[in-house]
């Protein structure tokens, strides 16, 4: 650990324009005795770093996360700002949410702004209600900051009428919902998305919509999202 720190150190300073501490030592040796020793590489204001870490690659934003503290609290938000939930073993859909009480337990949940689901379709779909245990449930409702929310192939279908127990806590931070092959009725449809008023923007892609006046008898009316956040 100690060598992937300096390593990642070293990358920084190169990048920044520091002379290295070890080279002004070696050419404080060869002077004079009275010579006076050279200043220390000056400490970049945070707002100065922040704007430098918020144009690097992401593999640049490692090698910062590993030179300090501050370093990598300047770089965490970067480096976690996205989640992407893919099929693991097969025929086990708990399986799949296992990731959250990793997050949860490094306290990676509040930095995420964008959550993705990436599933099978059909039989293979595995993000339903029975996949979350009531500890899935509280770690999936500590994603408090989601800007966007990606579901593929979405069960929604399977989820009324209690969309609100799943997704209410994206309620008041969603601003971007894409659904990919939703499986669901029009009025659930309706029912899902009037969770998130404060939408700017709702993608959906190759709608499978069913026609089944049965499965909506128990959702009531709700206002549509106000797209422009609310304007």
């Amino acid at each position: 650990m100690v060598t992937v720190w300096r390593l990642g150190k070293t990358k920084v300073i190169r990048l920044l324009g520091i002379d290295h501490p070890a080279t002004s030592i070696r050419h404080e040796s060869t002077g004079p005795t009275n010579q006076t020793p050279p200043m220390p590489a000056p400490t970049l204001p945070h707002e100065v770093v922040e704007m430098i870490i918020a144009h690097l690659p992401r593999g640049t934003l490692k090698a910062c996360s590993l030179t300090c503290r501050s370093w990598y609290i300047a770089t965490a938000p970067y480096l976690h700002h996205t989640f992407t939930f893919t099929a693991g073993r097969p025929g086990l859909p708990r399986s799949q949410l296992g990731p959250l009480s990793k997050l949860h337990e490094l306290g990676l949940m509040s930095l995420m702004k964008e959550i993705r689901v990436k599933q099978g379709d059909g039989p293979g779909s595995w993000f339903v209600p029975e996949a979350f245990t009531y500890l899935d449930l509280r770690y999936f409702s500590a994603f408090t900051n989601v800007h966007t929310l990606a579901l593929e192939n979405a069960q929604i279908r399977r989820f009324v009428p209690d969309n609100g127990r799943y997704f209410e806590h994206f309620s008041p931070t969603l601003r971007s919902i894409a659904l990919y092959n939703p499986d669901c009725t029009p009025r659930q449809l309706s029912h899902f998305l009037s969770f998130f008023p404060n939408l700017d923007d709702i993608n959906l892609d190759h709608i499978d919509i069913h026609i089944d006046t049965l499965a909506d008898t128990n959702l009531v009316s709700f206002p549509t999202p106000k797209l422009g956040g609310g304007s």
